[in-house]
């Protein structure tokens, strides 16, 4: 299969931390209000975004926070509401994690804002991304080595895609983030973004070879751990995340979460962005069945 279509595939080094996965605790800042991180999920109706009040002492109890409220609002409707929270600890140091219950819509603007009692003010906005399909062709491979186009759609702009590849190996399901490419590559003309990659490429990234194998050796050369013939069958899961714009600024400064970096908080500091994320089964015929 040709990828002249797609041009030069963009290689990196470096991983990227899906944003479930991080843990952020409070901390200070002398000229900010409040912290916030929040990562809302487009087809979830239940969200939840973390604010703190970093004017108030690192070791403040409940009795010595500052009263705000926090206000969720659709820019493009207009309708808003106030939002509920809850308690949360780190250390003692109790933080507000504020709840959305919200169908969300795809690329919309949802703007935060967050109040004070002495007039403080501190807002942001995370935009949904577009629902996006994932295709592949072929749709079923015959062998572990043959390439397969992995393509996304309704990708605009600063969206992009991240994904994993997830096997079945003695009994358990395993997944490991695609790292072989840093971004997809745009289709000119399009809204959509494709790579070529072959199942064993994406083995590598499940199953890492040990690090006496790869000395000397070109990644692209490197092999799994697990090889498709071990595994238990031909059933592959792709789980792949749609980022909205703001993570770009993480993408392109960090390739991580570094709250102290990115985002843009107004009169703060920390990160608020959305996501969608999704699941696609396919099979190749290059692994025996055992089920």
């Amino acid at each position: 299969m040709s990828i002249k279509y797609f041009g030069v595939l963009l290689i990196a080094v470096a991983g990227f931390m899906a944003c479930d996965e991080v843990f952020i605790e409070p901390f200070e800042a002398a000229d900010a209000d409040y912290s916030v991180y929040g990562a809302i999920e487009l087809d979830s109706t239940t969200n939840y975004v973390r604010v703190k009040d970093i004017q108030s002492p690192l070791l403040a109890n409940l009795e010595e926070l500052r009263n705000f409220t926090v206000t969720f609002e659709n820019m493009e409707t207009g309708a808003s509401k106030q939002l509920s929270d809850s308690i949360i600890y780190f250390n003692n140091n109790p933080t507000m994690n504020f709840i959305i219950e919200e169908d969300l819509e795809p690329r919309t603007a949802y703007k935060l804002t967050i109040e004070g009692s002495e007039g403080e003010v501190a807002t942001t906005t995370a935009t949904t991304p577009g629902v996006s399909t994932l295709s592949l062709t072929p749709e079923v491979t015959q062998d572990c080595l043959e390439d397969i186009l992995i393509e996304f759609d309704n990708v605009q702009g600063d969206e992009f895609i991240r994904f994993e590849l997830g096997v079945q190996y003695q009994g358990s399901f395993y997944f490991g983030e695609v790292k072989s490419v840093r971004q997809l590559q745009k289709v000119e003309g399009t809204d959509k973004v494709a790579v070529i990659l072959n199942i064993k490429n994406m083995l590598v990234d499940v199953f890492p070879p040990v690090a006496e194998a790869t000395v000397n050796v070109p990644p692209r050369r490197w092999n799994p751990t697990v090889n498709c013939n071990r595994l238990d069958n031909g059933v592959m899961r792709i789980r792949y995340t749609h980022f909205g714009p703001e993570f770009k600024v993480i993408e392109e400064k960090t390739l991580a979460f570094d709250v102290l970096e990115s985002g843009d908080v107004d009169n703060g500091i920390g990160f608020f962005g959305a996501k969608n994320s999704k699941q696609i089964i396919f099979r190749t015929n290059g692994v025996p069945n055992n089920n």
